[in-house]
């Protein structure tokens, strides 16, 4: 059916049916979240894992682009007793299936799951949080070499510098990374440098840097 659906050029058509008929009305289904940092192959994992226990994957919950979450701190650091009763209340919707929509559920498995796969690779900073709020859910927590993380990133377009600034502004977070704040703080002084030296493949030796700094911190 899914060769059929690709060679006839169906794929939305398919997506948008299964999300019409899908039903998680908010019951008591097992959870796991899968966690790591942006391009690790956490939203490979969590389809498979998906697929494989015909759960419903949520996709991104804490992401900007998803319903809820303005206000929210991007790549949120907190500490396993951190109260966050904002964060808290978000993620008891996203793991009780309260949450939905075009971007919650752009990748459907499952019309009638059976449980519930949370995608999340912005909460690389706070899985003691949730492992502490959440004892039943386990966490599955997917890493990648640097390297591969850094050239995905680079290949992507993905600008690293609002991701390093988001660190930056978490007082917390830089007590934790004590003197390697100020690595985060150099990358990104190099980033908003106006003329960036180019190493001979095109990407700044800044871009590179950052990205790996990025990689560091979230793992």
């Amino acid at each position: 059916i899914r060769d059929l659906v690709r060679s006839r050029g169906l794929g939305d058509v398919y997506k948008r049916q299964v999300r019409w008929r899908l039903e998680d009305d908010g019951a008591d289904l097992p959870v796991v979240v899968v966690a790591g940092a942006p391009r690790s192959g956490t939203t490979w994992a969590a389809e498979v894992l998906a697929r494989a226990t015909r759960s419903r994957l949520l996709f991104e919950p804490l992401a900007p682009a998803a319903p809820g979450t303005a206000g929210l701190q991007v790549f949120p650091y907190l500490e396993a007793d951190d109260a966050a009763p904002e964060i808290g209340l978000h993620l008891e919707r996203a793991f009780g299936g309260r949450l939905g929509g075009d971007w919650i559920d752009v990748r459907p498995v499952s019309a009638r799951p059976r449980g519930r796969v949370v995608k999340l690779v912005r909460a690389c900073l706070m899985l003691d949080w949730i492992a502490e709020r959440f004892p039943s859910v386990p966490i599955v927590y997917v890493t990648r070499d640097p390297w591969s993380v850094v050239r995905s990133r680079i290949r992507m377009g993905w600008d690293p510098l609002p991701d390093c600034e988001a660190l930056l502004r978490q007082p917390a977070l830089l007590r934790r990374l004590g003197g390697h704040g100020d690595r985060v703080r150099a990358a990104v002084a190099d980033l908003e440098e106006p003329v960036r030296a180019s190493g001979a493949g095109g990407t700044s030796g800044a871009v590179v840097e950052a990205n790996a700094l990025l990689w560091a911190v979230h793992n």
